[in-house]
């Protein structure tokens, strides 16, 4: 399985909308966003690059996701996912961790990954990470980063049941 991940530091008049102008920049807008926790399945490839799908608009997608917005000028913010992989399987683990210092946001990646490793009995390779940050400077900005596992439609039918 190939799980995208992609980033984009978005602007726009709220941060609503500059959370929305950061998953265009990441390849995932027009979608209901539907967040998983963050392990990672056997047989799984980590790819740096927006999702290479054609979506439905409106589809479902599965993905882990850090995001930081801020309206206060000249104020930064940072949104991060960092990951380890079992050598054997390519299972694994992801960490979504958001702040207002990329040091911070890297430093809480590492300590985190390094805590969940300690309760696991899989041996798992070095921390990855995808960072993204973003400055105020006239309008609200949005950090962001997803893994993106997948996407779906919605059923069509209506359920029937009988009574």
């Amino acid at each position: 399985m190939k799980l995208y991940l992609s980033k984009g530091k978005g602007t726009g008049p709220t941060e609503l909308a500059s959370f929305d102008n950061a998953l265009y920049k990441a390849g995932i807008n027009n979608l209901n966003l539907l967040p998983l926790s963050s392990v990672i399945p056997p047989n799984s490839e980590i790819v740096l690059q927006k999702p290479k799908k054609k979506f439905t608009y409106g589809d479902k997608a599965y993905i882990v996701m850090s995001s930081q917005t801020t309206s206060k000028l000249n104020e930064t913010v940072c949104a991060g996912i960092g990951w380890v992989q079992s050598k054997n399987d390519k299972s694994g683990l992801f960490v979504e961790i958001h702040g207002t210092s990329k040091a911070t946001v890297k430093r809480e990646i590492i300590e985190t990954l390094n805590s969940m490793r300690k309760y696991r009995s899989k041996e798992f390779g070095k921390i990855n990470m995808v960072l993204q940050d973003a400055t105020c400077t006239k309008e609200p900005v949005c950090a962001f980063v997803s893994a993106f596992y997948q996407s779906e439609g919605w059923e069509n039918e209506v359920c029937k049941t009988s009574v």
